[in-house]
């Protein structure tokens, strides 16, 4: 599939692709889809409140379920509240217990290491030599991006990358080029002692190409990101969290439908079209078929509800290309299972432009929808 990749800043995408002017203004509702934050100190700190409130309802609620287990605090003692509302707010906090434990249970299931596919010797040395050719001018912002120190769990910084020793980077290109958990891991293999050759040479090529010295050794106070093996980084959020970005999304649908979109749910296409597991939105074009198709990806967020404003300006000034808006609802905080490979994406955008007979497409993404 032939495509040309537009990211961000979005008012490039607007008046580069459609020739668009930033005047064009939404109605005063629709403006607030925006959500601005800011920067004084009165927002962040109600903001910082708020986040604050919102995690403490788990904590609560547990307290609560427990003592009222306990026959601690019995139902319908409160002072001042009507029966019916306790009574509602004891099943809301239940709900809410019950939430957290279904949370804890998937935070322990996604522990599970899952070692990436191996590669061929020729994917390998495809592997090693894109991503130093990718990373040819920024390179210590690149590869410092992929450590972290351990006492604060911070990214180390392309002016730390001197720190980085020689085990660090054997470490991280075990995982991504052999996918080890660490160089010990391929070191004390002995049917993998030519793969540790080759490892030891990519890294001489990396110094050689790069003009730079790796010091030998290790640096204890950093670890290098291995996705596979890395322990996954949960926080719990509340039930009602999760039902306020399902109620925000469902406004964004309503936009959506308003201006034309017609949404494709995978489960109730027909067979012919159902070999795509996403769920998209289409709007189409009288002259659609004279015209690529524009592709859009979101980022990570709360689904496409961010991009309302910017959705309604492109319908607006552009009437000839059919556009086609991708759901990530593994990357929009909505509880999901379904976390599709990035082949997989791939080969579904693939049979959905298919499936509508579009051979190519324009691609538009933000934030993580670049990546894909």
């Amino acid at each position: 599939m032939e495509s040309d990749l537009l990211s961000i800043p979005l008012h490039n995408f607007l008046t580069r692709i459609f020739d668009v002017q930033p005047k064009w203004s939404l109605s005063h509702f629709t403006s607030l889809l925006k959500m601005p934050i800011g920067h004084s100190r009165l927002k962040l700190t109600l903001l910082s409140f708020a986040t604050t409130v919102l995690d403490a309802i788990p904590i609560f609620a547990t307290v609560f379920s427990v003592l009222q287990f306990m026959k601690m605090f019995p139902p319908n003692t409160a002072i001042g509240i009507p029966s019916n509302l306790e009574h509602n707010l004891s099943i809301y906090l239940h709900m809410e217990t019950a939430f957290l434990v279904y949370f804890y249970l998937q935070y322990q299931r996604l522990q599970k290491h899952i070692p990436p596919p191996p590669l061929s010797e020729l994917e390998r040395g495809k592997t090693f030599f894109r991503i130093l050719d990718h990373s040819s001018n920024e390179f210590r912002d690149y590869f410092a991006g992929w450590f972290y120190w351990k006492a604060n769990k911070k990214q180390v910084l392309a002016a730390e990358f001197h720190l980085i020793r020689r085990d660090n980077f054997r470490d991280w290109f075990s995982w991504m080029l052999y996918g080890a958990r660490s160089y010990d891991q391929l070191l004390q293999d002995p049917n993998k002692q030519p793969l540790v050759a080759e490892l030891n040479a990519f890294i001489q090529d990396f110094e050689l190409a790069k003009n730079i010295v790796i010091q030998p050794g290790r640096n204890g106070d950093m670890e290098p990101l291995i996705l596979n093996y890395n322990t996954v980084e949960a926080y719990p959020k509340p039930l009602i969290f999760y039902s306020i970005i399902a109620l925000v999304e469902s406004i964004a649908f309503v936009f959506l439908h308003c201006m034309g979109f017609q949404r494709f749910n995978h489960k109730t296409r027909e067979l012919y079209e159902a070999t795509t597991g996403i769920n998209y939105w289409k709007l189409s074009r009288e002259t659609e078929s004279k015209h690529l198709p524009i592709v859009f990806f979101h980022g990570i967020g709360c689904g496409l509800f961010p991009y309302v404003e910017l959705l309604m300006k492109v319908v607006k000034s552009n009437a000839t290309s059919t556009i086609f808006l991708v759901e990530l609802p593994h990357v929009a905080m909505r509880l999901t299972d379904n976390v599709p490979s990035m082949q997989q994406t791939i080969f579904e955008v693939e049979t959905m432009l298919d499936s509508h007979g579009f051979p190519s497409c324009i691609v538009v993404g933000h934030s993580l929808g670049t990546a894909v």
